[in-house]
């Protein structure tokens, strides 16, 4: 086969992952968009709380590999699976690495700014212990402004 026609170097081989995970984490979606009524809607909620939906999952999981979530009918691993793949979306890794400003964009308070894939993230210096990150927000939790 001639490897000049196509160049993959350096390209992410997907078909390297098992297929199978993405149908598990379809249907999670499908029963999640169908509940909430917005295909968006994960993106709504804090990391925080993903991670301990995850630990959640896992431990009913790890306790019982056969078992299924009360609510959904789907198993606890397909659940972990899914909150496994927000947070990988919502902690940006890559895009964090160089683009995290490290001064305080406020003075009456200790908040920085982050830009993950495109969108202001403020998180608190004060609160970031508990968690809690603000996506798209214009304010932090204590209500003062972010200068600019």
């Amino acid at each position: 086969m001639d490897q000049e026609a196509k160049t993959d170097n350096g390209k992410t081989r997907l078909t390297l992952v098992p297929r199978k995970i993405l149908y598990d984490v379809a249907r999670i979606r499908e029963f999640g968009t169908k509940k909430y009524k917005d295909p968006d809607n994960w993106k709504k909620v804090e990391a925080w709380r993903y991670k301990d939906a995850l630990m959640r999952h896992l431990c009913a999981y790890l306790d019982d590999p056969k078992s299924v979530d009360e609510e959904s009918g789907l198993p606890h691993l397909w659940h972990a699976a899914c909150n496994i793949a927000f947070l990988c979306e919502m902690e940006g890794w890559e895009d964090k690495k160089e683009e995290v400003v490290e001064e305080p964009k406020c003075k009456d308070c200790k908040y920085c700014c982050e830009v993950n894939r495109g969108h202001k993230v403020y998180v608190c210096k004060e609160v970031s212990k508990f968690g809690k990150t603000i996506f798209n927000a214009e304010a932090p939790l204590c209500g003062v402004g972010v200068k600019k």
